[in-house]
């Protein structure tokens, strides 16, 4: 590792040197953009801070990015894989589960809605929105409370499309198809993405629906890789995804409508069968998929729904102040894979039955914030949020209950600023009034749990106030480098519903304060970076240690169950990024990112363990990518590589492997665009990371070999 990080710090030192002579085959137009995106606000702050402004790693993933990722992959995971640096895990599979930013839990926001369930995290929200339907990305790297619960990782922020900004219709259609190569039986994808909009005067309204018909996909060898049970995978999935927004826009007055659903569902042409994971059984095998789909052996099949709706509220002078306000509602239900189990049975003793399970989430919320810049050099916001949310998980098969209703409120106000000293230093300030309130009735742990010690619930409310606060500092050595140092706290519950239904005491427990396996948890993010961007190359390095007294994570048990572990946690490591433009025709980058994800797991202060990817211990990771334009076609060659890594003090460890990927386009009259992807170009064999990890034989899945995407756009 040192000597890759020299070999880093030497070859970046040599191209920040050569810059002078960069400018003259850069046109000013790219320096321009370029440093532009250092000025773009970022909305998932909540204030009108921008990079340039925000004492902690930012990465903004624009349109054009996006476009070209999604050639190779067009789900969220996939996209912002090969996008963002120390975005750790890319999956096949209809959950979060693996995936981590700095080897914490990312919370995914669409325009700012929350995409968590705080009660039952099941990191379902892997595909939340169709990506053909996202025009930016914004991600703030390492934990933040500022979007409320969650977010431990970072907040990944997905801003959806707009209207041309010229008045009058306009439309644009993509079709896609991709398939294995060689091709196999039911590999073919297609997909068609079409959004219309119109702009008139002050009023502009937008219409967007997408169908994905996902095939299977299949390992190098050739071999159909198999689908996930449980969770679920995209694989032989149809999705539907319908936008809708409004805006209209009168002097000061801005008034904002959204609507977003995205439903998932199994295609029902094939089944899961079961492998083998090297850390249960010997020899191994991968998990495997058979033609057909029998409810007898698996239940009915996988399905995911997925709503987000809000309105919001924008006046930019509000006796001197800029007011946006906002009311949000975002539900989930979904439905997991099914096996014979004794786990679903409703006998007792339990016997196996047929049986999956299914989570409903119900959630709303208001909040607002109002800002206004005092002095010309003090920027404040004063904000409050607010929200409701009621969550539970019930066997469909015989209606039993694994988690009542649970429901959340929680009432947050909050205030920060931001104090320009002179041109070069300025320091920021926050702090957030946390009060939360869950409560939950009497109920009767499932059979499968009795017999394990769990006793009844004596149901009832338990609530916290907690303050969670921020700092920082930003000084600009010169006009292209910067250094900023922070501390940033988020803010977490414990999953009420899975501590409660498993709670192992054979007397059972009362929902109340002193029972310490829910109380809240708060991640301390101490961060310091150097900043380098002269429009021609941009340099960011940045070193993290992030604390959580009362850590939130996950082991499988010896049947591949989750269950939670309230152990501190510590999460350390740096992430070093690096572009640079050669001309206007070429363009490079690379990213390094280490972190190291350990508990206590016998409270002496030594962190000896590392967390698992199932709580978000990633590898180390290393991205690189090659942007160019030849004979009137726009590529993309890049790679990804993990490394090897044993996890300490665990029977646990990690086969690294490296993906890469090209993809190219080209624009031909009349807005149109024809482009061509490979994934996995060299077709190289692998296990992805939460497969060698789950230790659950029904995760334990081969990577995707060589896939060929092809598409076509049209603006009209």
């Amino acid at each position: 590792m040192k000597n890759l990080t020299t070999l880093l710090a030497g070859f970046v030192l040599l191209s920040m040197s050569g810059s002078l002579m960069a400018q003259t085959e850069v046109s000013d137009e790219q320096d321009n953009q370029n440093q532009a995106i250092e000025e773009i606000t970022v909305s998932a702050s909540r204030t009108d801070d921008t990079i340039s402004t925000m004492p902690n790693q930012v990465t903004i993933v624009l349109e054009e990015e996006i476009k070209r990722a999604i050639t190779i992959s067009d789900n969220m995971s996939g996209v912002l894989e090969t996008t963002v640096p120390g975005f750790s895990g890319s999956t096949s599979t209809q959950t979060l589960r693996g995936i981590s930013l700095r080897g914490g839990n990312p919370l995914i926001l669409i325009d700012g809605i929350p995409q968590y369930v705080s009660m039952f995290d099941s990191n379902k929200e892997a595909n939340p929105i169709d990506m053909d339907f996202v025009s930016r990305v914004e991600v703030i790297h390492g934990a933040s409370a500022i979007q409320g619960i969650g977010g431990t990782g970072g907040v990944i922020n997905l801003i959806t499309k707009t209207p041309s900004s010229e008045d009058g219709f306009s439309q644009d259609v993509t079709l896609r198809i991709n398939s294995a190569m060689p091709t196999g039986d039911d590999s073919v994808s297609k997909k068609i993405a079409y959004t219309a909009g119109m702009r008139q005067g002050n009023l502009n309204v937008l219409f967007g629906y997408a169908k994905n018909t996902r095939g299977m996909s299949y390992d190098p060898n050739g071999d159909v890789v198999g689908l996930v049970r449980y969770s679920g995978s995209i694989g032989d999935t149809v999705s539907d995804d319908i936008l809708l927004k409004a805006n209209y826009t009168s002097g000061v007055h801005s008034l904002n409508i959204m609507h977003n659903r995205s439903e998932m569902e199994s295609r029902s042409g094939w089944a899961p069968i079961a492998g083998c994971h090297p850390n249960r059984c010997s020899p191994a095998s991968v998990q495997s998929s058979t033609k057909g789909w029998d409810e007898a052996t698996n239940a009915m099949p996988p399905w995911a729904d997925n709503v987000a709706t809000s309105i919001d509220y924008v006046n930019q002078d509000l006796f001197s102040w800029k007011l946006v306000a906002q009311y949000y509602i975002s539900d989930f239900e979904y439905r997991f894979d099914g096996s014979p189990s004794s786990f679903y049975s409703d006998s007792m003793p339990p016997v196996t039955v047929m049986g999956q399970t299914q989570v409903i989430s119900e959630k709303d919320g208001f909040r607002f914030t109002l800002s206004k810049t005092l002095n010309d050099n003090i920027d404040i916001t004063l904000g409050y949020d607010a929200v409701s949310e009621e969550t539970s998980q019930i066997i469909p098969q015989n209606n039993m209950v694994l988690i009542p209703p649970t429901e959340l409120d929680q009432s947050a106000p909050f205030i920060y600023a931001n104090w320009k000293i002179n041109d070069r230093f300025r320091v920021n300030a926050g702090a957030r009034r946390v009060d939360s309130e869950v409560s939950m009735p009497d109920y009767m742990p499932i059979p499968y749990y009795l017999i394990r010690g769990s006793g009844p619930l004596t149901g009832g409310t338990t609530d916290s106030t907690d303050t969670i606060i921020n700092y920082g500092v930003m000084f600009d050595i010169t006009d292209n480098i910067s250094m900023y140092a922070s501390v940033t706290e988020g803010f977490e519950l414990a999953e009420v519903g899975r501590v409660v239904r498993a709670n192992g005491v054979a007397a059972g427990v009362t929902l109340s304060n002193d029972y310490m396996a829910i109380v809240p948890n708060i991640h301390e993010n101490t961060e310091f970076g150097l900043r380098y961007n002269d429009g021609v190359t941009k340099l960011e390095l940045s070193v993290f240690e992030q604390n959580a007294p009362f850590g939130n994570s996950y082991s499988p048990n010896e049947e591949g169950l989750l269950q939670i572990s309230r152990l501190e946690t510590r999460r350390n490591g740096y992430n070093v990024s690096f572009s640079r433009l050669i001309s206007d025709s070429v363009s490079f980058g690379l990213s390094y990112a280490q972190a190291d994800a350990k508990t206590d797991g016998d409270s002496n202060g030594s962190f000896e363990t590392d967390l698992t990817s199932v709580s978000a211990g990633p590898p180390d990771q290393v991205k690189l990518y090659l942007n160019f334009a030849l004979n009137d076609w726009d590529g993309r060659v890049s790679m990804i590589k993990y490394s090897d890594k044993d996890f300490k003090n665990t029977i646990y460890k990690f086969d690294g492997y490296k993906i890469a990927n090209l993809n190219f386009s080209r624009e031909f009259g009349n807005d149109k665009t024809f482009g061509v992807g490979l994934y996995n170009l060299f077709n190289e064999e692998y296990i992805d990371l939460y497969s060698q990890i789950s230790r659950n034989n029904n995760w334990y899945v081969a990577g995707t070999g060589r896939t060929i995407s092809m598409s076509y756009n049209q603006s009209f």
